[in-house]
C-alpha cells in the first residue's frame, strides 16, 4: 500500500515516468494505470492529506529554526 501511495505521490509531484520506473521498478503500463487513478476522489483525498502533512512539516522546521529549537 505504501508503494502504491508513493507512486501516486510521485505522479502528483510531476516526476517523469522514467524516474518513477527506475525508482519503483515498475513498467510504463503500470505507471499509466496509476496516472489514470489520480482523478479518483479517494486518491485525491489521500493526496490532499499528504500535501497537508508536507506543508505542516515544512512550517514546523521553519518555526523551529526561527526559535532555535533543535529537532
Amino acid at each position: 500500500m505504501a508503494k502504491r501511495v508513493a507512486i501516486l505521490w510521485a505522479l502528483k509531484k510531476g516526476q517523469k515516468y522514467s524516474q518513477i520506473r527506475a525508482r519503483f521498478h515498475i513498467s510504463p503500463a503500470t505507471i499509466a494505470k496509476f496516472q489514470a487513478e489520480l482523478s479518483q476522489p479517494e486518491v485525491q483525498e489521500i493526496l490532499r492529506h499528504l500535501e497537508a502533512e508536507e506543508w505542516a512539516t515544512r512550517w514546523e522546521k521553519k518555526i523551529k529554526n526561527i526559535l532555535n529549537i533543535s529537532s
